[in-house]
């Protein structure tokens, strides 16, 4: 799922950090959401961590490539990404900035 593939699916409000507006799963979720979770399905996270055995969240996390940056340039001041879903099914995301950023 890219950029172009979001902007088809789903109602997004085009502003600085742009949102999806779309209810449901990514209801609120910068546009980048559902590229990432698409990734987290496939099993391409660079990491996976928590216990939902023990009632934790299992948060993915990926260290953002070249490709990751074009596709989405309001990353442009994040190292990495960290998604969640919570027990309703809602997804969150929110990004590590560089180092002095």
């Amino acid at each position: 799922m890219n950029r172009e593939d979001i902007l088809r699916e789903y109602r997004v409000q085009e502003i600085a950090a742009p949102r999806i507006l779309t209810p449901g799963k990514f209801e609120g979720c910068p546009i980048y959401a559902p590229y990432f979770y698409d990734m987290i399905i496939n099993g391409w996270a660079d990491s996976s961590d928590g216990d939902p055995e023990n009632g934790e969240y299992v948060i993915d996390t990926f260290k953002l490539e070249p490709a990751d940056y074009v596709e989405f340039p309001e990353l442009e001041k994040a190292e990495y990404v960290k998604c969640w879903e919570d027990d309703y099914g809602f997804f969150y995301i929110t990004i590590v900035l560089k180092k002095g950023e």
